[in-house]
């Protein structure tokens, strides 16, 4: 938390992400009366997950950089919990929120039936453009500069949250993404 944001300044979503907590930074220092808590959740999945990410790997074949790193979540129940635990203890600063461990994205194709296709990052990068500028959103929802999320994702420690607040977080990463995972297999063998 005390480290320095760096944000991926050509991914609009974390370019944005790294302004708006200036922004906050800013507003607490000049209005001190005023508690301005800053949450920093890794990547939130559960049964609601609806996004770019969730839908690239839910398609029957996902095609992969072959070369990713570990992911980590936290699931939507304990993120709400956090944050109903920080507006009634009125907890000021920024606080990472993540569960323990990492997954391969891999496992997470796996998890949801579906078959990974593991290519090289050039050959991911020259289709996910292309597709991107055409607007083939059946192939990508996504910008390149999204694809550095499975190279240098985003990877949190709780530690100083747990010890400031003592919660204790339901789900792991895996849990968390299983949880996910249930839904989306049930709501796929509903549709049979």
């Amino acid at each position: 938390e005390e480290s320095p944001l760096r944000g991926n300044d050509d991914f609009t979503y974390a370019k944005n992400k790294k302004e708006m907590e200036q922004v906050f930074k800013t507003f607490a220092k000049k209005n001190p009366g005023i508690c301005v808590t800053v949450l920093r959740p890794c990547y939130v999945t559960g049964p609601g997950l609806d996004n770019p990410l969730s839908t690239h790997l839910k398609k029957r074949y996902v095609p992969l950089i072959r070369r990713t790193a570990p992911f980590q979540y936290v699931h939507e129940d304990d993120l709400v919990a956090i944050m109903v635990l920080c507006l009634e203890r009125q907890l000021r600063g920024a606080f990472n929120v993540g569960g323990d461990g990492t997954m391969s994205f891999t496992d997470m194709v796996r998890l949801l039936g579906n078959t990974p296709v593991l290519l090289p990052e050039p050959l991911v990068r020259f289709i996910n453009g292309l597709a991107w500028q055409l607007r083939l959103s059946f192939l990508t929802n996504f910008p390149n500069a999204a694809l550095n999320l499975m190279r240098h994702p985003w990877i949190v420690s709780s530690e100083k949250l747990i010890r400031e607040t003592g919660y204790e977080f339901e789900y792991d990463t895996m849990g968390a993404f299983k949880d996910f995972s249930r839904h989306i297999l049930q709501k796929k063998e509903r549709m049979r």
